[in-house]
């Protein structure tokens, strides 16, 4: 599903987990954000959702600046493995480790995508393009 804060588009090359505050989709009882270190005062326990406390080290976040540092991620553990590698041969290999994407991975309810194409099948259900392929941090390594 896309985020308030994705980039849409044929030219996107990939897609990268950001998060997504306003979702639960598991049911944890926490928003579906990415944890990340940010110092506040009378927080919301990340730990303990609806548990108030007096200072927090983390927070759930999400947006282009949860996804980056994916993306970033990805690109070091291939520099790492290909320590002479220029930038053209690790963008080839982040993409080439990268997974297809699915057209339910881009889409939402066609009130929510004006000018989405209407998803077979699926009534109300959009899609726009969304980048080729899906980061895979797990197949970065292994190229």
């Amino acid at each position: 599903v896309l985020t308030p804060y994705s980039n849409y588009g044929a030219k996107v090359s990939i897609m990268a987990p950001g998060g997504d505050m306003s979702r639960d989709d598991d049911k944890d009882g926490r928003p579906d954000g990415v944890l990340s270190t940010k110092f506040s005062k009378n927080c919301i326990d990340p730990a303990k959702p609806g548990a108030s406390v007096a200072q927090c080290y983390y927070s759930y976040e999400n947006g282009t600046s949860m996804a980056a540092p994916h993306v970033s991620a990805a690109l070091a553990l291939l520099k790492a493995k290909y320590p002479s590698a220029v930038p053209s041969d690790l963008r080839s290999k982040l993409l080439s480790s990268s997974m297809p994407r699915t057209e339910t991975q881009c889409s939402g309810k066609c009130s929510a995508y004006p000018g989405g194409t209407p998803i077979a099948g699926s009534p109300d259900m959009c899609f726009r393009p969304c980048g080729g392929k899906m980061l895979n941090l797990a197949n970065a390594p292994a190229q």
